[in-house]
């Protein structure tokens, strides 16, 4: 199908549009303070241990399983795979799915009752 201009963008109540980021697929394994940025082929991202720390520590849960896409931007705020691909700027995680959280509960070790009073 050719492309074609048109005079506005094409807008419905019916559909939903997905932003489209260039960049690389990936889930992040989050555990603790842990977090593995793996492919959708299984191989694991090992040059952004930065963006790994980055992303472990700012999740608020023990684990979890984010779904989203490694991005460099260039100075509009659109990604640029050219920067990532060469690690030519900061990467960032777009995540856009949350497969799995467990959250940090923080309980006393003992339950006290107003029976053990």
């Amino acid at each position: 199908m050719p492309l074609i201009r048109v005079p506005e963008a094409f807008d419905h109540p019916d559909c939903l549009f997905e932003l489209k980021h260039d960049g690389f697929r990936a889930l992040a394994h989050v555990e603790g303070h842990q977090c593995r940025l793996v492919s959708r082929n299984g191989h694991t991202f090992s040059k952004w241990d930065v963006l790994c720390t980055e992303i472990s520590h700012s999740i608020r849960a023990h684990d979890a399983l984010l779904d989203g896409e490694i991005v460099c931007l260039d100075a509009k705020g659109r990604t640029n795979f050219y920067n990532l691909m060469f690690r030519r700027d900061w990467p960032y995680f777009f995540a856009f799915d949350l497969r799995r959280w467990m959250a940090r509960i923080y309980a006393p070790s003992r339950w006290s009752s107003a029976s053990d009073a």
